[in-house]
Parts: C-alpha cells; structure tokens; sequence
C-alpha cells in the first residue's frame, strides 16, 4: 500500500537526482574537452630558443588568451608541462630547462592574476617528443623576419581537475 509509494517515489527521486549529476558531469567533460582542446591550440605555439626559459614578446598575445581562458573557467587547475628536445647530452640540464620553462610560463599567468594554486609546473625530459627535424615558423614583430622554432622547445598545459 502505501509504504510500496513511498518507497518507489524514493527510488524514483534518487534514480532522477543520479541521472542529473551524471548529465552534470558529461556536460562538464564536453566543456572542458573543448577548453582542453583550445589550450591546446595556444600553448602548443609558445615555444623557446635553445638553452632558454624566457617567454618572448611574440608568445605574449598566446599567454594572454590562455590568462582569459583560466579567468572565464575559475573552476580549472592546469597543469604546465616543459619539454626540452633530445639533442643536449646533459641529463640533469634537460630535466631542469623543461621544468624552468614550465615555471616562467607559470610565473607569467601568476603576474596575469591566476592563482598560483591553480598551476602545477613539471618538466618532461624525454617524455613525448616529435622528431627533431619539427620546426614551426613563427614571424616576428620586434625583429620582423620569420623565426625558426623546433617543436620539442615548448611548454603544454593540461587541465589537471576541477576545484
């Protein structure tokens, strides 16, 4: 009678609050996939010259976009991964050149605004790199010529979790 209603409108109340979060959460994944996917895009073109972790005037315009990115999605912690091509010999000098670029990146969005709690730096080494002979050119404002970079002197960011 009427504890079999009471039971089955329980059920059926839990059954809907279950589906309303699991739509929550697939529709966060689809933002965040296409967050993902846009900083991809401006991150995978921040690149260095060898031996160096200054970000130069021609990445800032990126910097600044990923910085609107982050401030529109407060809810993001990014994750910022250095990468350093395999020619140097010099072990130690790799692990730490990628994580100093993932660091002055991370420096950088910290002057912008973004919370610092927000952003893990971590060097890469070897992990994930294209063949060398990857170049992008990147025409250059301050020097006005085209700039030759190899795509293993860069820095990924990654969307680590929601808070």
């Amino acid at each position: 009678g009427c504890w079999d209603k009471k039971e089955a409108r329980e059920n059926c109340c839990s059954e809907r609050d279950s589906l309303r979060d699991r739509l929550t959460e697939l529709k966060d994944s689809l933002v965040n996939t296409d967050i993902q996917n846009e900083l991809d895009k401006l991150s995978s073109k921040i690149y260095f010259f060898g031996d160096s972790t200054g970000i130069r005037k021609i990445n800032h315009s990126k910097i600044n976009q990923i910085v609107n990115i982050l401030n529109k999605h407060k809810n993001l912690n990014v994750t910022i991964n250095g990468y350093m091509n395999s020619l140097t010999s010099n072990n130690n000098h790799i692990n730490n050149l990628d994580y100093e670029r993932a660091k002055s990146v991370e420096m950088l969005l910290i002057e912008k605004g973004i919370e610092k709690s927000r952003l893990t730096s971590r060097g890469m080494g070897h992990k994930n790199i294209v063949p060398i002979d990857l170049y992008d050119s990147i025409f250059d404002e301050t020097s006005n010529k085209y700039l030759k970079f190899n795509k293993n002197m860069r820095v990924e960011l990654k969307i680590k979790n929601t808070r």
